[in-house]
């Protein structure tokens, strides 16, 4: 499982340290209690991601991209939607892989989206995964959405369940007026 840590940037010592913390219960930057010590666009297993990276190794890793297109083998069938662009002021992507990553689990579903001035749209949502999670096996997982003056969400929600507890995590895609983005609780 360190491997993953590697993969965006912790070293191997690092990475270590972050799961013997994680089974101790003890928090990691990434949790919210400390800034970034950087950001930056970075490709890692083929996937274009944002990476928030700190101190301690742990990360935050999100991202928005296409599906690969058949017969399409260049790295550009992975960095935009399967189609996207601007149409009458109208902002979309269609067949988006939704995607967020940290040491601590991975998540990914497929959406399309639709924004303009005054109002949003996500539709199309299938395919949830969760990819790994470190917290334990993986249970209920549901789609719930929200639309709200000025935005909208879609969130794929599970529970990983290990023998001391069960921990909620969420995988969620808003739209606003400025564009899409990713969150997630893990």
């Amino acid at each position: 499982m360190t491997d993953k840590f590697v993969d965006f940037g912790a070293s191997p010592a690092q990475a270590d340290s972050l799961v013997r913390d994680f089974q101790a219960g003890i928090a990691w930057d990434s949790d919210g209690a400390s800034d970034p010590v950087t950001v930056e666009e970075r490709v890692v297993d083929g996937f274009p991601y944002t990476v928030q990276s700190f101190e301690d190794g742990s990360f935050v890793a999100s991202g928005i991209a296409a599906a690969p297109v058949e017969g399409q083998l260049s790295a550009m069938s992975v960095t935009e939607c399967a189609t996207s662009g601007t149409s009458a002021g109208v902002a979309y992507g269609t067949n988006c892989l939704v995607k967020e990553e940290t040491g601590a689990a991975s998540a990914q579903f497929r959406a399309s989206y639709s924004v303009w001035a005054n109002d949003q749209s996500i539709y199309d949502v299938r395919d949830a995964w969760v990819n790994y999670d470190l917290a334990g096996g993986v249970s209920g997982g549901t789609f719930s959405e929200s639309t709200a003056p000025g935005s909208t969400w879609v969130q794929y929600s599970w529970q990983a369940d290990n023998p001391y507890a069960t921990t909620s995590r969420y995988l969620k895609l808003l739209a606003t007026s400025s564009g899409v983005s990713t969150y997630a609780n893990y």
